[in-house]
């Protein structure tokens, strides 16, 4: 039985965090560990994780990087280069209780790394997600339809130079999906898989998304990442 390691970044999600936890709890598949790690939330966020029997990571200083809290989490409760990590903002949740087992039946020898639907809570943005023709051309595209649910072999991410999770020397804020997704994208190659499946809630209603509040900053932050280096595939 394959492993499950999910990992929720979170910051101030009050609101949604109490959701978003028991949608990974309610899984029929129970092969899993479950981490959040609280970036410095300054609301009741880190007090209602606490309801829970999850593993749970602080921050003290608030990062705002969704990449470094993903890090922090993997590094600290992952043991195992073969775990599939996924991952699931604090404020998002798992479209129904099937999601893992659903997961467990594609991870075959040749799957390394998935990606696929989601449905959002405005209704906006359906079907996004799309097969990637030439994993080697996708970054230079300056598309982007790789988004959640993303999960990957844990021994795949390891192989991500964290630097690239960097913007002049400070952890990524914006864009920073697509600062690991590329690089995994092009390493993995035929062994990514595009899911048709609904696995995913993407709650666009909240006020702090990034895309929201910093939009500039985001279109500027994937540009940069666009024009990094490829991976070579394995």
């Amino acid at each position: 039985m394959n492993r499950f390691i999910v990992v929720i970044p979170v910051y101030n999600a009050q609101r949604y965090i109490g959701k978003c936890i028991e949608s990974v709890l309610s899984q029929d598949y129970k092969n899993y560990k479950v981490i959040v790690v609280n970036d410095g939330s300054t609301d009741r966020t880190g007090l209602l994780v606490k309801r829970y029997p999850v593993w749970s990571a602080t921050l003290n200083d608030h990062i705002g990087s969704p990449v470094y809290s993903t890090l922090v989490g993997i590094e600290t409760i992952s043991d195992n280069k073969e775990d599939i990590i996924l991952i699931l903002g604090g404020d998002d949740w798992l479209a129904d209780d099937e999601v893992l087992s659903y997961l467990n039946k594609i991870y075959k020898k040749d799957v390394w790394m998935t990606y696929g639907q989601f449905k959002t809570l405005t209704g906006k943005h359906e079907g996004f997600s799309r097969p990637v023709i030439d994993t080697r051309t996708y970054r230079k595209s300056g598309e982007w339809y790789t988004s959640s649910p993303v999960t990957f072999k844990r021994w795949l991410w390891d192989k991500v130079d964290p630097e690239d999770f960097k913007y002049n020397g400070k952890w990524l804020i914006c864009a920073a999906d697509r600062a690991y997704m590329y690089p995994m994208i092009e390493m993995a190659g035929r062994h990514v898989r595009c899911l048709d499946k609904v696995l995913y809630i993407y709650n666009d209603l909240n006020p702090i998304n990034s895309f929201r509040i910093r939009p500039g900053e985001c279109m500027e932050r994937a540009d940069y990442v666009i024009n990094k280096l490829e991976y070579k595939e394995l």
